[in-house]
């Protein structure tokens, strides 16, 4: 071989591995484009399946909301509060009863806010948020280093509550009622008429400042009165978008209410008004077998009222929290279910509730993977209306599915009489290798044949009352 023949070679050879290495490892020039941070965001609001829903919330002169105690007596202004607020405790107490993110409210009734705002100086006065503790933020701060997510709730038209306590106030459906200051200043009278400039300039500053006080640290804002088109929900997004770009937003209502995602509100599952009957029936309080999914959020209350109240307790038991929490979790990609109960003035829960829902996370964590930060299974899908009673007579189980795709989670809350449990082929034609009984880290019997898979318990293993999950491993080539 002549010195050219070997210099042409040896250039050859450079030229093909050149081309192989860009290949492998893409330059900047033609690299595939990062991912769309609101996107990112969004599904960490899909994956979050286990919320708490907190309203905690100084009435102001329209009056009541969070109480002092049991007892029933009521602050005497929002400092006063505030102040009796026991964080750390409170925080511990989330963590305790294992939930994955908290809504928190900002404000509500006469909107008074949890934090000192100049914004609200400004427009309505003194009075109207704390004089120096942002009992916000420092609730944010606890639960991000317990892990748990953060996420605000607000009101975005609560003109209405502008007042005194008693009737005969204007608000839209009184529109012949007394005008207060406080309403003139901020422009609810003319937004109910069709002219919702001064409106919108207020609560977008409000926004604006809340969203710019904590940034990123927030997950998702959760939004009340989002049926209303007197507001321009679209500035709203985008003044909160400015410090907080990969933020979920969630309108309390259906799609229509024109955010990505939205949230059902339920005060109780068998009434007909804020409830399921309207749409699933026949419902049963006292039977979460009778409770449908829904493909969005439920929000629902699991005490005496949306927050807490003289006779609060525990509506629902543990043992139907951890069903309906798996049900949801099987359904719906965007915060599955938020439990509501609100705390005390100072941080402490109504009767029960604290042990019942520590019970319900007892269920919970020695599972914890397939619900949490899951997606709902699209090889098994769960559709919206699905109830557990019905599952006895179709498939017996649903399914989540780890967000990296490595696994599927068969949940099995309807079992039959025997040993096994009969799969049908995955939709998108997944192949899975291996199977383990989660909460024992216990492998099962995988047989392939040709209806699907086949599960067996091994000898001496049942069916859990409750939820038994089975981990299945997906084939890496499938």
């Amino acid at each position: 071989m002549t010195k050219y023949v070997q210099i042409f070679l040896i250039m050859l050879l450079a030229a093909f591995l050149n081309f192989s290495c860009r290949k492998s490892h893409p330059s900047e020039s033609n690299a595939p484009d990062n991912k769309d941070p609101i996107a990112e965001n969004n599904a960490t609001w899909e994956t979050m399946k286990y919320g708490l829903f907190v309203h905690y919330v100084y009435g102001g002169e329209y009056g009541g909301m969070t109480p002092l105690s049991s007892a029933g007596a009521y602050p005497s202004t929002i400092d006063d509060l505030v102040e009796r607020f026991n964080v750390t405790k409170w925080a511990d107490d989330v963590a305790a009863m294992g939930f994955e993110y908290v809504i928190f409210t900002a404000w509500h009734a006469n909107m008074n806010i949890l934090y000192p705002s100049p914004v609200m100086d400004k427009w309505r006065g003194k009075g109207h948020s704390t004089t120096s503790r942002d009992l916000l933020g420092e609730i944010i701060d606890a639960l991000i280093v317990r892990g748990i997510k953060p996420a605000i709730y607000t009101h975005i038209w609560v003109g209405n509550d502008f007042h005194p306590q008693g009737d005969g106030y204007f608000y839209y459906g009184n529109v012949n009622g007394t005008i207060t200051e406080d309403q003139k200043r901020t422009g609810y009278p003319e937004s109910v008429r069709g002219n919702s400039t001064i409106w919108n300039n207020f609560v977008c500053e409000v926004y604006d400042e809340l969203s710019a006080r904590y940034g990123t640290k927030i997950a998702a804002y959760w939004f009340d009165g989002t049926w209303t088109d007197k507001v321009d929900k679209n500035r709203i997004m985008e003044t909160i978008k400015k410090h907080n770009p990969t933020c979920a937003f969630v309108a309390n209502g259906t799609k229509s209410h024109g955010m990505p995602f939205s949230s059902k509100e339920v005060g109780s599952p068998e009434a007909t008004d804020y409830g399921f009957a309207s749409d699933y029936p026949p419902i049963n309080n006292n039977d979460v077998k009778t409770w449908p999914s829904y493909d969005r959020h439920v929000a629902i209350i699991q005490s005496g009222n949306w927050w807490a109240s003289r006779w609060g307790k525990a509506r629902f038991t543990a043992e139907a929290v951890f069903r309906y929490t798996v049900l949801q979790a099987a359904t719906n990609n965007g915060g599955g279910v938020g439990w509501s109960f609100g705390p005390y003035a100072d941080g402490s829960w109504e009767s029960d509730l604290f042990v019942v829902m520590k019970k319900a996370n007892s269920y919970i964590n020695p599972i914890a993977e397939s619900i949490k930060n899951t997606r709902a299974s699209t090889l098994y899908r769960t559709r919206e209306g699905t109830k557990i009673s019905k599952l006895l007579f179709s498939r017996g189980f649903v399914a989540t599915s780890s967000v990296d795709g490595l696994y599927e989670y068969i949940h099995v809350l309807a079992p039959s009489s025997t040993q096994s449990l009969q799969l049908l082929p995955p939709q998108d034609r997944k192949e899975f290798d291996s199977a383990l009984l989660l909460a024992k880290n216990k492998p099962i019997k995988l047989e392939k044949n040709d209806q699907g898979y086949l599960l067996t318990l091994p000898d001496g293993e049942t069916w859990d009352t409750l939820d038994t999950v089975i981990r299945l491993s997906v084939k890496s080539n499938s």
